[in-house]
């Protein structure tokens, strides 16, 4: 993840029912927010029901705060 990437771009695309695809999202954001909380990733999103957005995080501790 070399930039911010939205979350939905890592669900896979053979999941056609809309049921299902919320629940594949539903548990990606969770395993996000584990790994949020271990450090390796950092989540944003820029307003209420906007696009989830996720970044690895550099080695220095945290990524830059440039939002691109």
């Amino acid at each position: 993840l070399p930039s911010w990437a939205v979350l939905q771009g890592f669900l896979p695309d053979t999941i056609l029912d809309p049921l299902e695809r919320r629940a594949a999202l539903a548990s990606t954001l969770i395993a996000g927010l584990e790994m949020a909380r271990g450090g390796g990733i950092e989540i944003r999103q820029d307003e209420a029901f906007g696009p989830i957005m996720v970044r690895r995080r550099t080695e220095e501790g945290g990524a830059d705060d440039q939002r691109g």
